[in-house]
C-alpha cells in the first residue's frame, strides 16, 4: 500500500512522486500487488494505473461529489483505458 496524502485530510491530493516507489518495488518483485490510498481522482486514475498501481482506494472524490454515480463511472472509464491500449 502506497499512502499519498496527509493523515486526517479526507479527499486530499495525490503526490504522483510516490510512483517512483512503485517502480522500485516492482523492480524487486514484479508480481506484487500495489494499492494506492490518497488523492485518487478522475484526472489521475489513468496515470496511477499506468504507473503500476493495481488497487485504487477511492473515497473522498466519490463521497464529496454531488453525483457519486457519475464520478464512479468516470473513474472506471479512466481505469479501463489502460486495458484497451
Amino acid at each position: 500500500m502506497i499512502f499519498s496524502g496527509e493523515l486526517g485530510r479526507f479527499g486530499g491530493t495525490a503526490s504522483l512522486m510516490q510512483l517512483e516507489k512503485i517502480r522500485l518495488i516492482k523492480a524487486i518483485n514484479p508480481s506484487v500487488e500495489i494499492g494506492w490510498d490518497g488523492g485518487v481522482a478522475v484526472d489521475n486514475a489513468y496515470s496511477l494505473v499506468q504507473g503500476g498501481v493495481n488497487v485504487l482506494n477511492v473515497g473522498g472524490v466519490i463521497q464529496k461529489s454531488s453525483d457519486p454515480r457519475t464520478i464512479f463511472s468516470r473513474l472506471q472509464q479512466e481505469i479501463n483505458k489502460t486495458s484497451v491500449l
